[in-house]
């Protein structure tokens, strides 16, 4: 009785530790590959942030932060950006153009293509 008791301890510790390391290298695996799709800057500002889990809303106002300025938003800048949000870079160009009655207002990142404008 205690071999077969003993044989069932074994043998239910083994299937127990193989079921938890597949689970362990599948985990490790995943969050391999979703390391590799995001930047070095964007794992950054999430690893920096306090919260144990982020919501698609929680991850898109994290992010939305790092490239909005809100004092200018709250200012009333039709541009508000603080950051490329294509490059990431803060080197930003802004303009105004005006046309008769027509006034725009522009913003482009120095360091890749990316620009905007609004009327």
């Amino acid at each position: 009785m205690d071999i077969i008791f003993f044989l069932g301890l074994v043998f239910g510790g083994a299937i127990s530790w193989l079921l938890t390391h597949g689970y362990y290298r599948k985990a490790s695996k995943e969050q391999a590959a979703i390391s590799k799709k995001l930047s070095e800057e964007v794992r950054k500002i999430i690893l920096e942030d306090p919260r144990d889990s982020l919501t698609v809303l929680d991850l898109n106002r994290l992010l939305n932060s790092k490239i909005i300025d809100k004092h200018r938003m709250n200012q009333g800048d039709p541009l508000p950006y603080k950051a490329c949000p294509k490059c990431g870079s803060t080197d930003l160009a802004r303009g105004e153009i005006n046309r008769a009655y027509d006034n725009y207002f522009v913003i482009s990142c120095k360091d890749c293509d990316w620009q905007d404008w609004t009327q």
